[in-house]
């Protein structure tokens, strides 16, 4: 397959030629406009008109799809950022179509379903709403499945499932700590900032990884040594998870703090800093690249680890 760039006029000569193959059943042809990606796709659209031809390209859409979503997963595993897929855009309303599929089918691994939810906020289709309503309303949908779809009601614009959640967490993390309300504390807390992060409220999601910082350090100082480890790895993914919303919020020296915190933990590497999204404007400030260097000669090399972001196992 090659890739084509959208723009130059040879490509698009090239793409619209590919697109009358496929249309006449050249199955190599499908490889090469899946290889032209989102943007190429809507260079071609026009050439997709009739039921017929609609339906081929809603299927290739949807093969582009399912490449977008496996390329994540294995490039950025874990890291989920506002703005990670908003480059299926010209896919449009068949795009939008592909997604919810992927997001709506109970045999694809989770990882796989919460990128396309992912991608379903960087759409920005309103006209979803009324099936992620559904979806939260039904009582035998996964709890984790109820949430992301209710996230993504209040990304495009209806918080009628996030609100009442939101108070609930906030009535339980309001209470004051103890050793047997600790967990469910620390529980409402990392729920309330997940909340707040993906609907684009960072300085709610701030508020929040604050207060639970402040929690664990306390909690983690008064462990015995042997049970430190999992909240110190908590503890780390706090850190970078709240590095992000500072750097959304443009607090860049709070998030260069914060970053200086997590990446004391092997579970937090700075291949994750270079890759996610979130980040940018961190990457764009002027002592980043010197903050960068220090980093890469201080820190041990690190293995392969799962990035904090990940969808929280409920």
């Amino acid at each position: 397959p090659i890739l084509l760039h959208a723009g130059d006029p040879r490509d698009r000569d090239a793409l619209r030629a590919a697109a009358a193959r496929y249309i006449a059943g050249d199955a190599a042809a499908a490889a090469e406009l899946r290889a032209a990606g989102a943007g190429g796709i809507g260079e071609v659209r026009d050439l997709f008109s009739g039921d017929q031809k609609r339906a081929a390209f809603e299927s290739l859409v949807a093969s582009i799809v399912r490449d977008e979503i496996a390329r994540a997963v294995r490039d950025e595993p874990g890291l989920i950022y506002h703005g990670q897929f908003a480059h299926l855009e010209p896919l449009g309303a068949e795009g939008v179509k592909a997604l919810l599929q992927a997001f709506k089918d109970e045999d694809a691994p989770r990882d796989h379903r919460s990128r396309a939810a992912v991608a379903l906020g960087d759409m920005g289709d309103a006209s979803i709403i009324g099936e992620l309503a559904a979806i939260t309303k039904d009582m035998l949908t996964e709890r984790w499945v109820e949430l992301e779809a209710g996230y993504l009601m209040a990304r495009l614009g209806d918080r009628s499932y996030v609100d009442p959640y939101i108070r609930a967490q906030q009535q339980i993390a309001a209470a004051t700590p103890a050793p047997g309300n600790l967990s469910e504390i620390v529980f409402a807390l990392t729920e309330l900032a997940e909340v707040y992060y993906r609907i684009g409220d960072y300085a709610m999601a701030i508020f929040n990884y604050e207060k639970k910082r402040v929690i664990l350090v306390d909690a983690i100082e008064r462990m015995p040594a042997e049970l430190r480890e999992p909240r110190s790895a908590e503890l780390a993914l706090l850190h970078y998870n709240l590095a992000c919303s500072l750097s959304l919020a443009g607090r860049i020296d709070e998030a260069f703090r914060a970053l200086d915190a997590a990446l004391g933990h092997p579970d937090v590497t700075l291949e994750m800093v270079r890759r996610d999204g979130d980040l940018r404007a961190l990457r764009a400030a002027g002592k980043f690249a010197a903050w960068h260097s220090e980093k890469e000669k201080s820190l041990p090399p690190a293995a392969p680890a799962p990035p904090p972001k990940s969808i929280v196992p409920r």
